[in-house]
């Protein structure tokens, strides 16, 4: 009776190379060297002794072919083995930028480190447009700037955009600034600080980034400053067609040279106010429910919305 064999045992930087049922043959991994017979067999059930991969002692070793890099290769044909201290030399694709050095070399059965290939960065006119940015040149196709490669952005007039102004290709990538008008409109909800259920009205704030700055203030407070000479401001508060107030009540804190267009939207008439006094101030809300203001001043304007005394609903 035969004993049935157990699995081969594995050998560390070596593998099986052929297995028939009583017996394996070893090889190594490159840049080691076999201690023991390559063949083992199984008898009476139990293998003998594996062999041992041992490092290679010496430093001339040959290297397998070079490794492959993406986007890029070697520029003669590859070998399946390559002697101790033999070079190869590695180049990119077109328009792609080499990082690392062109030229490797084989010692104790190992290549120095190899480059890699990075890649360019397309632009379009597309990307020009969707961006809002000055298009200077006019290109039917797509065309690659190089890694590293420096692009200087400009904006239309009365538009602008933060900062650097020239934007560098990255591997592939670059980042398109933006060109935002330099008439900012934001919009908040008014947060009456003595009354919680108004909330639900809003304010819109549009302004000259570049002349006027919104500055911060309490939730129920809107404070304008301008940056140099005289600024301008439009701002409309939207009533909440859920709330049964019909009425905006409003002080005037502070107020240099200013003047105050009161609209009413739809309706013709509006009203006018010059160096406008320091004080309370109310107005009822017209059918669309919205009232826009038109300020201009200088150095600083500010106004406070409040809570309705209920005298005045």
């Amino acid at each position: 009776l035969q004993l049935q064999c157990p699995h081969p045992p594995e050998v560390d930087n070596g593998i099986i190379r052929t297995q028939y049922k009583h017996r394996v043959y070893y090889i190594c991994d490159r840049g080691y060297i076999m201690e023991g017979s390559h063949e083992i067999k199984c008898i009476n059930g139990k293998w003998l002794e594996a062999p041992k991969c041992n490092p290679h002692p010496g430093p001339n070793f040959p290297c397998d072919h070079p490794p492959g890099i993406e986007n890029g290769g070697t520029i003669s044909l590859t070998q399946s083995e390559y002697a101790h201290n033999s070079r190869e030399t590695y180049k990119c694709q077109d328009s792609y930028v080499m990082e690392g050095k062109a030229e490797v070399t084989c010692s104790g059965g190992k290549w120095s480190t190899v480059p890699r290939c990075l890649a360019p960065c397309p632009i379009s006119e597309e990307d020009f447009r969707k961006n809002d940015l000055n298009l200077f040149w006019s290109f039917q196709k797509p065309i690659h700037m190089k890694h590293g490669e420096r692009l200087i952005f400009s904006c239309p007039n009365g538009f602008y955009f933060e900062p650097p102004a020239e934007r560098i290709c990255n591997n592939g990538r670059m980042e398109f600034p933006k060109c935002l008008s330099e008439e900012s409109k934001t919009c908040t909800g008014l947060q009456y600080s003595e009354c919680p259920i108004c909330t639900q009205s809003e304010i819109c704030v549009q302004h000259h980034i570049k002349k006027v700055e919104i500055l911060p203030s309490d939730a129920s407070t809107l404070s304008l400053m301008a940056k140099s000479g005289s600024g301008s401001a439009i701002f409309t508060v939207q009533h909440s067609h859920k709330s049964n107030r019909k009425n905006l009540k409003f002080t005037i804190k502070e107020s240099s040279n200013a003047v105050v267009n009161v609209g009413f939207n739809r309706e013709s008439r509006g009203i006018q106010y010059n160096n406008p006094a320091i004080g309370d101030y109310c107005f009822t809300f017209p059918k669309d429910n919205s009232i826009t203001f038109n300020v201009t001043f200088s150095r600083n304007f500010t106004i406070r919305f409040d809570r309705l005394k209920q005298s005045l609903i």
